[in-house]
């Protein structure tokens, strides 16, 4: 455990340049894919990246812990896109309200301006 075969191995400016090709690649340090931008990580996935997490089960024992974590992380990363997408729709919603009571309030000044002249028109009379 812990050797490689990798000749970038003893050298950790190649080993370094390695990492950072992989990581260009979108790849992890074990050649995986990986989620360069972190835009689908959950509250809950932070957590646990930031060791936050006090869950008991998240040690790994096995493939079963393994499976369950990814079970979760998937759920957590779903959950966190359905919110961004509910935010999305509030804020189309409040901008589309923005524009009709901007159209509104124009059409109340022109009103309130037209009364207001007809009021000055009848008491200078």
């Amino acid at each position: 455990p812990g050797q490689t075969t990798d000749s970038a191995a003893g050298d950790p400016q190649l080993s370094g340049q390695l990492v950072q090709e992989k990581q260009d690649k979108g790849l992890s340090e074990l050649g995986e894919p990986s989620d360069r931008f972190g835009d689908d990580k959950g509250v809950d996935d932070m957590a646990d990246l930031a060791g936050g997490n006090d869950d008991e089960d998240d040690e790994d024992d096995g493939p079963i812990d393994k499976t369950k974590k990814d079970r979760r992380m998937l759920s957590n990363r779903e959950s966190a896109r359905r919110s961004r997408r509910r935010k999305q729709a509030q804020l189309n919603d409040l901008q589309r309200q923005v524009t009709e009571l901007k159209v509104e309030n124009a059409t109340l000044q022109k009103r309130l301006a037209e009364a207001g002249r007809r009021y000055s028109t009848a008491t200078a009379a």
